[in-house]
């Protein structure tokens, strides 16, 4: 039926989502108490994956209001997410953090990195 057929005359058949990956993962971190900490995640997907935090493996909420979030679109298909904690506070905030970004194709992917925040002089 389609034998010999130029396929790029079909748009529709060229679209293809694509599971979220990370193309930046979060670093572990020292932050002095009353300090800034900030972590960087950035993923990549077809649909544009949205990114979340969490913190020891629960959802970071912006309502805290030292715990301020900051989302930016990058291209077609990469978002970048950035977790800011101010003022840090110990042991509070010593923690394990965690970028979870999904798109709801495939699997959610993730990464995360460990914040020590120590009493300054």
């Amino acid at each position: 039926m389609f034998t010999g057929a130029n396929f790029s005359a079909f748009p529709f058949i060229q679209y293809l989502t694509q599971p979220p990956s990370l193309t930046v993962k979060p670093r572990p971190q020292q932050a002095k108490s009353n300090g800034v900490a900030s972590f960087y995640c950035g993923a990549r997907g077809d649909p544009r994956p949205t990114i979340y935090w969490r913190k020891n493996l629960k959802k970071v909420s912006t309502s805290l209001s030292r715990y301020e979030i900051v989302d930016k679109v990058v291209g077609d298909s990469e978002t970048g997410s950035v977790l800011r904690i101010e003022p840090t506070r110990a042991p509070r905030d010593n923690a394990v953090y965690e970028c979870f970004a999904e798109n709801g194709v495939g699997d959610a992917v993730s990464a995360n990195a460990k914040l020590e925040v120590y009493d300054g002089e």
